[in-house]
């Protein structure tokens, strides 16, 4: 079976089929697990932390669970050592006999060691360190794995020539045990057949092949791989080549699109000074408009005979006479025209009060 890519179908992520190596299922045989003394203390502490904070979420949950353990000292630790014990032994005698199928690391990259295998050779080091571990632990307690090999590394380093003769002839013990052992080690059929179907799978991915489908045997073989080969690299250029007109078109758009926004701030600009303008010429031909004459003026305010003249105007006629009306109008006249501009400049009343009023008068 091979996934075909069409132009045009689905959504727009042209990569090829990724090759995932499927999740292999557990072994319904497998003995379970032993538990760690910090997965004995969570699980009787889980509970209580999710209590005290409602709404705890598991991540939070999992903090506050690891800070609780690293307070501890190496007697409070100690119940949950003896339970990490039991339960180790208990392991042990659960799994005697079991043999676990081959399967594939968890990168997927190598078959995993057949479980039948001698155990390889401990170091020198290693025998150290499995001796000194607990006594560096209750030294510093709440020290994390990575802190407690550190300190395992420096102690080894520091460990005087005579001591660490002890340990060097354990690993040589070890090293001998290992080779007389794999002088009879034989894989088992099981392992084997294991082995040569891993490869196969692993190229039939190399090709293309999608390891989540439970396919045939035949499959594995040479003459489909190449087919799948030639296939895949049909599939790889038809993808390349819709990649590459995506992004030519992606180009194209985005230059048009900045074409098309300079185009519209030009026009915006455009309109806008266009704006100005005509308001600029509203506002000179307004300041041009000639100024009323002071008879117009005299004709406006006094009327015929008097009709349109205020209380005011009257009162003055009647009281100081002809010429005094003629110097308030005068005056009036001046106040309204003082500040209007004539050919773009502010005219100037030329004299004071009495002196419009002569000019009136003339």
């Amino acid at each position: 079976q091979v996934a075909i890519i069409t132009p045009g179908e689905g959504p727009l992520s042209l990569h090829p089929p990724q090759l995932t190596q499927p999740a292999m299922p557990r072994d319904e045989k497998a003995p379970k697990r032993a538990m760690s003394a910090y997965h004995f203390f969570a699980a009787e502490k889980r509970a209580s932390v999710k209590a005290e904070t409602p709404g705890i979420t598991s991540s939070e949950i999992q903090k506050a669970l690891t800070a609780k353990w690293r307070e501890l000292n190496y007697d409070q630790r100690a119940k949950y050592m003896e339970l990490a014990s039991e339960d180790k032994k208990r392991y042990e005698r659960d799994a005697i006999g079991y043999v676990p199928p081959p399967k594939p690391t968890k990168s997927g990259k190598r078959l995993a060691k057949d479980a039948e295998a001698p155990k390889k050779a401990k170091t020198a080091y290693l025998f150290f360190a499995d001796e000194n571990r607990n006594a560096l632990s209750r030294q510093h307690p709440g020290l994390g794995v990575g802190g407690l090999a550190k300190h395992l590394a420096e102690a080894w380093k520091t460990c005087p020539e005579a001591e660490r003769q002890k340990f060097e002839e354990l690993a040589a013990e070890d090293k001998a045990r290992y080779q007389k052992e794999m002088s009879t080690y034989k894989p088992s059929e099981a392992y084997l057949k294991a082995k040569e179907d891993f490869k196969k799978r692993k190229k039939f991915a190399a090709a293309g092949g999608d390891l989540s489908l439970d396919l045939p045997g035949s499959l594995f073989d040479s003459e489909e791989m190449d087919a799948l080969k030639d296939e895949n690299k049909k599939l790889t250029k038809q993808v390349n080549d819709l990649t590459k007109q995506t992004t030519k078109q992606a180009a194209t758009i985005e230059k048009l699109t900045e074409r098309l926004e300079k185009k519209i701030a030009k026009e915006k600009e455009m309109k806008e000074k266009r704006a100005m303008k005509a308001a600029a010429k509203q506002k000179k031909a307004k300041m041009q408009k000639p100024i009323e004459s002071f008879d117009d003026f005299t004709k406006r305010v006094w009327g015929k005979d008097g009709a349109a003249a205020t209380p005011k105007m009257k009162k003055v006629l009647e009281t100081e006479g002809k010429d005094a009306l003629i110097q308030f109008l005068a005056d009036q006249y001046a106040k309204e025209n003082a500040s209007r501009p004539l050919g773009g400049k502010k005219r100037k009343m030329d004299g004071d009060a009495s002196s419009s009023g002569k000019y009136a008068r003339k």
